[in-house]
């Protein structure tokens, strides 16, 4: 027994003396900013039959430096399923991730580096990232915004900033990221309700016809007239269903709209209910590159919002 284990030892350690030399070669090309050097010395350890921590931390660290993203994003895939604790994998899923845009996928990854070390989640920016998609780094700072008559309440991320106004007939009711102090700010993330009451005074041609469907429909032709004559650049209508809020019934939809054509482009998350003689609408909204981040959150709040009894 003895011997064979001997045996074994003898034959395993030019493999694994060779493993070593490569991994502190990739080391020290690392720290002298020699990426793509550091990642062939890696490649021929992986070929030698590596395949541990050490291994994809290394691979991890070269990839960014080449910029590399998908590599870098598999490198961390490996060492987070070795060593689910190890801050680094969890670094390299949500930093690749975040360089390809892919939002939602980075989302997850980033609130999980962050319960590991929030430390670290400050000093590398990816808590910054995270606030600047309204995502705390746990994801788990909503606040209920009421308006002071109590007709609505919606979550939203902490830290957000809401605004009433009205003049009796319109009642606008904003929440969003930015704060708005004027009628003439604007906001990039955030809600916009509007309550409109009395509709048939506001729209004597309406006369009798006041009921939720009607309101609905002639809303939404409306605001569409208001829209032509401002002339946006770009809208289009990605998704749309019937909607019902405790007795407010009308539509929702998924909007891409651009007001100009050397603006972004916005996704809102849109809808307009009404009650006998009543309309309400809502409108959620972000730059279209930061949906992913959004989508979830919005339905969300969709979820919790509570309109007038």
């Amino acid at each position: 027994m003895i011997i064979l284990l001997f045996l074994l030892l003898c034959l395993a350690s030019p493999l694994a003396s060779q493993e070593r030399v490569l991994l502190d070669s990739a080391t020290a090309a690392l720290r002298a900013q020699r990426h793509e050097d550091a990642r062939r010395l890696i490649d021929k350890a992986i070929a030698g039959g590596a395949d541990n921590a050490r291994v994809w931390e290394l691979m991890g660290f070269a990839a960014q430096g080449i910029k590399d993203y998908n590599l870098m994003i598999d490198a961390g895939a490996k060492l987070a399923a070795i060593e689910p604790n190890n801050v680094q994998g969890w670094y390299f899923l949500t930093i690749g991730n975040h360089f390809l845009d892919r939002i939602d996928s980075m989302i997850p990854y980033a609130r999980r580096f962050c319960e590991l070390d929030s430390s670290l989640c400050a000093a590398t920016g990816i808590g910054d990232i995270m606030t600047g998609l309204s995502q705390d780094p746990i994801g788990r700072l909503d606040s209920l915004f009421k308006t002071d008559n109590g007709a609505f309440h919606i979550q939203l991320p902490k830290g957000w900033f809401a605004r009433v106004e009205d003049d009796g007939k319109l009642y606008h009711w904003f929440v969003s990221r930015q704060p708005i102090t004027k009628a003439e700010d604007i906001f990039t993330e955030g809600v916009s309700i509007r309550w409109i009451r009395r509709l048939s005074k506001l729209f004597p041609a309406i006369g009798n016809n006041t009921d939720a469907r009607f309101l609905t429909s002639f809303w939404d032709t409306y605001i569409g007239g208001v829209q032509g004559r401002n002339k946006v650049f770009y809208r289009k209508t990605v998704d749309s269903t019937a909607m019902t809020i405790a007795g407010w019934t009308g539509l929702k939809r998924i909007v891409d709209m651009q007001a100009k054509e050397r603006s972004y482009r916005l996704r809102m998350l849109e809808v307009i209910v009404a009650r006998e003689d009543e309309v309400v609408t809502v409108i959620m909204e972000c730059p279209l590159f930061l949906w992913p981040g959004y989508k979830a959150r919005f339905e969300e709040a969709l979820r919790s919002l509570r309109l007038p009894d």
